[in-house]
């Protein structure tokens, strides 16, 4: 009776041992996340995963610079400042408060397309932009997304600005960095809104710090509520007559499609066959481009089709993704060396695994190794 009650009590403490080293590893993940609802100014690493383009890279008083951002919480607000929020930039744009000069919803595809004016106050010189976003997770808690994509992996958000003034910016830019009218946004925004679905500028201001906008009326500027229905069966129906000139190419790690012009600003959503993957909708950047994140794919070789709001197909492209760059991206994001080695000739992370079932080993050789001693010092008291 002594012995069972005495292993029943060793039991029950390793069990308590095991849930406590639980408890602290998820706490430790959670507090190692910035824990406001915006996180902090100056610099901090960019979140795993992220990536950032704006263009062009060269602007003027007045000019509109364009930004696409990936990997950000579908449904959160993304944030954006001026060179970290530094005092010495933070000027008249910063119309949100805390230096932020620009905020807007994050579509469900994960993928941001806005742009911003650039202020008459905003000094001469290098410049980039901070994007800053929270999530909160099951249980409490908050994660936060940061990104200035300096690192390479992560794109880049620099930018220059020169003297002079943008052609026609005249009475649309003031001290203040008003928005110049006529601008298209690709990201869209209505003065004035303060609610609405992903692709929507929340409190955009009517002076200081505008957003550039379409003309009311032409452009959607929230994303629509439902995938579009399929105007093919299959990818069998995926033909040369249909292409439409979409081409899809990898570069920086991101898939990327180039459409017709035209669309720009527009809403359009992705299949990926052979899976019919959703994509999700993005609005066209006025480049007439499409960003996708690299590692939304398995290897293999796949067919996009590109859809519009009228549930219209506007062209399809073919693409193989290799296993090796998936990999390399694997290993980018998460940190853990991904090897290639079984036949279908997806990314395995053999490192990580191996770490994983070591963890394990060890733990059952502690559990068994205390199990042994209880018992026998029951033994000795019995």
């Amino acid at each position: 009776m002594h012995r069972k009650t005495d292993s029943a009590l060793r039991r029950g403490r390793l069990l308590k041992l095991f849930t406590g080293l639980g408890a602290l590893a998820a706490a430790a993940l959670l507090i190692a996340q910035p824990a406001a609802a915006l996180p902090p100014d100056g610099p901090s690493p960019n979140t795993p995963g992220t990536y950032v383009e704006v263009w062009p890279t060269t602007v003027k008083h007045g000019d509109v610079l364009n930004f696409r951002v990936t990997g950000f919480p579908a449904g959160e607000i993304i944030h954006l400042k001026y060179d970290d929020g530094d005092a010495s930039v933070c000027g008249s744009s910063a119309v949100h408060g805390a230096c932020v000069v620009h905020k807007q919803v994050v579509p469900s595809s994960g993928v941001t397309v806005g742009s911003v004016v650039i202020p008459a106050d905003l000094p001469t010189g290098r410049h980039w932009i901070r994007f800053l976003a929270s999530k909160e997770v099951p249980g409490g808690g908050v994660l936060g997304f940061t990104l200035h994509g300096n690192d390479g992996a992560s794109g880049n958000s620099t930018f220059s600005v020169v003297a002079g003034a943008a052609p026609g910016a005249g009475a649309g830019v003031s001290a203040s960095g008003g928005s110049p009218s006529g601008y298209a946004t690709g990201g869209g925004g209505v003065s004035g809104s303060t609610t609405g679905q992903g692709g929507t500028v929340l409190d955009a201001p009517t002076t200081a710090g505008e957003v550039a906008k379409a003309t009311p009326g032409e452009v959607a500027t929230t994303e629509p509520q439902a995938a579009p229905q399929l105007p093919i069966k299959s990818a069998a129906e995926l033909k040369k007559e249909n292409r439409g000139g979409v081409k899809a190419v990898i570069e920086n790690n991101q898939l990327r499609f180039s459409v017709d012009q035209e669309l720009a600003n527009e809403w359009v959503f992705v299949y990926a066959y052979p899976d019919k993957k959703e994509l999700g909708w993005q609005q066209v950047a006025n480049d007439g481009t499409l960003s996708y994140p690299l590692l939304e794919l398995e290897p293999g070789e796949h067919k996009f089709a590109v859809i519009d709001v009228d549930n219209a197909l506007v062209g399809w492209d073919d693409l193989t993704v290799d296993a090796k760059t998936v990999a390399k991206l694997q290993e980018q994001v998460t940190g853990v060396p991904a090897d290639i080695s079984d036949e279908s000739g997806t990314a395995v992370p053999w490192v990580g695994i191996a770490v994983l079932a070591g963890a394990v080993l060890l733990a059952a050789v502690i559990v068994v190794t205390v199990l042994k001693r209880g018992s026998g010092a029951a033994g000795g008291n019995s």
